[in-house]
């Protein structure tokens, strides 16, 4: 009778030790998804400045004759970027990969984008 009362007890206790730890997994899961959707729309907008740093395709594609334009970034900001532009009577067209994937290759092509229209000063 004794180690049956046991039995209950403990069994008892280990049903609220685990509710316990599921309230907090499931604490710690909303907590992760808060934090991952206000990431996410941190680097969706960072995607947007970048965005606008490349040349229009509509610039491009009046001065080059059957040009096409190709970009897929493999994450949602990358260190892949074009850049058009003219020096002393030049058409200048450049595809660029920076080092990198993701923010920091996003942060080294504005470095890279920076340079080509400062002229490489």
């Amino acid at each position: 009778m004794a180690l049956l009362c046991l039995f209950k007890c403990a069994h008892a206790l280990l049903k609220r030790e685990n509710k316990i730890l599921e309230n907090k997994v499931a604490e710690r899961t909303k907590e992760l998804a808060e934090k991952n959707t206000d990431i996410t729309s941190s680097i969706e907008y960072a995607k947007r400045i970048q965005e606008v740093i490349l040349p229009a395709k509509d610039q491009i594609f009046s001065k080059f004759n059957n040009a096409f334009i190709l970009y897929k970034p493999k994450d949602i900001v990358s260190g892949d970027f074009y850049w058009y532009g003219n020096k002393n009577g030049f058409k200048i067209f450049a595809v660029v990969d920076c080092t990198g994937h993701g923010v920091p290759g996003a942060f080294m092509s504005m470095i890279g984008h920076n340079i080509f229209e400062s002229g490489g000063n």
